[in-house]
């Protein structure tokens, strides 16, 4: 039952939401640091998640995350059962929302994860998941210093896990599928903003609360992150 578990766990849960993408948060040609807490509620499992990210001029985020899994039903099992995620994530954003442009700003994103499961059998099982994926988000201003990022996100994702334990259950020891995001992120700025400078740094505060849906079988995980957002100056002011 235990072996069951961790394969289907391994192929249905992916705290992925841990890792955040701060490039869509920032001025066009800003950089900046993130710090992300995350806390994701599955069909099977919940997790708890943190992570750090940097952006690059809001064009290129880099993020590495570190997230603990908890089955459901765990305690109706003999010994402990718990996974330990090491999440590294990176985006890449294509085109950003204008007035006198595109409607909406697109991000291409991908990562891998790797899971350390955690019993008291004398082995201990592993699996991964690789994902690519686009993110659609529409903004609006809400005050001078609020903004709500509205986002549709497609992820496509391949699970793998050890031969050896998906021999002993006879489940696939690969899968892949596809994931539905939907999520309506807030941003207050809490850094000074003054209009007269050409350029300056602000930090936000991002409530991020998200709902995934997987096509493959209708499992669902709801997500949110709560991120700190340092940004640096640019090299001019859009706000």
């Amino acid at each position: 039952m235990k072996l069951r578990l961790i394969v289907i766990l391994s192929m249905l849960f992916i705290p992925a939401q841990s890792v955040f993408g701060q490039g869509e948060y920032l001025q066009e040609g800003q950089s900046g640091y993130a710090v992300t807490g995350s806390v994701s509620l599955g069909s099977y499992a919940s997790a708890l998640g943190l992570s750090v990210g940097y952006s690059h001029r809001a064009l290129v985020d880099f993020s590495v995350g570190l997230a603990r899994v908890s089955p459901d039903d765990a305690d109706d099992l003999e010994g402990d059962l718990t996974a330990g995620a090491l999440i590294l994530g990176s985006a890449v954003h294509l085109a950003r929302q204008a007035d006198d442009g595109p409607p909406v700003s697109l991000s291409v994103q991908f990562g891998l994860q790797k899971d350390y499961w955690s019993t008291e059998m004398p082995l201990h099982p592993e699996s991964h998941a690789l994902w690519l994926g686009s993110v659609f988000t529409r903004q609006t201003q809400l005050g001078q210093s609020q903004r709500a990022h509205n986002y549709l996100g497609l992820r496509w994702v391949q699970n793998s896990v050890s031969n050896q334990y998906s021999s002993a259950t006879g489940v696939d020891n690969s899968q892949s599928r596809l994931l539905i995001t939907l999520g309506s992120a807030v941003a207050l700025v809490t850094g000074e903003v003054d209009k007269r400078r050409v350029s300056y740094a602000s930090s936000q505060v991002i409530l991020d609360p998200s709902l995934t849906f997987d096509t493959r079988d209708g499992t669902r995980e709801f997500a949110l992150n709560i991120s700190l957002l340092i940004g640096q100056a640019p090299p001019y002011d859009r706000w």
